[in-house]
């Protein structure tokens, strides 16, 4: 699995994009990187693109979860956008979005980088959220 991600401070987001085969390791350890950079600060949406990337398995999304559950500092006020262009993710995030109810940060799902960054920083979801 590739990530390639980038802050804007500005906007305060994280932008990431995932290429092949989902790996937690590679996730978790770029997760870390991200959390550790100056650039960094709670509250902070997250935009993943997920077009490039394969669908990942229950196993996986239980292993996200349980990283933001002992993360949720760095996540506290946060959102977290997927962009998905396949049923597969969009069906895996909506299973990520049952899994994580229980925590601070919030996830939604897009078909639209637009939207998606909107969101992200605060605005209204596809259901009104």
């Amino acid at each position: 699995m590739e990530i390639t991600w980038e802050i804007d401070r500005d906007r305060r987001l994280v932008r990431m994009r995932y290429a092949g085969e989902p790996d937690y390791a590679t996730w978790a350890g770029v997760m870390e990187q991200i959390f550790r950079h100056p650039g960094y600060a709670p509250g902070y949406g997250f935009v993943a693109d997920l077009a490039e990337s394969a669908v990942p398995d229950a196993a996986h999304l239980q292993s996200v979860r349980d990283f933001f559950a002992a993360h949720q500092a760095e996540m506290a006020g946060g959102r977290w956008a997927n962009v998905v262009d396949r049923p597969g993710h969009y069906g895996m995030t909506r299973m990520a979005q049952v899994l994580a109810e229980d925590l601070p940060a919030r996830l939604e799902v897009f078909s639209s980088m637009a939207e998606a960054e909107a969101w992200a920083r605060g605005g209204p979801g596809p259901r009104g959220s």
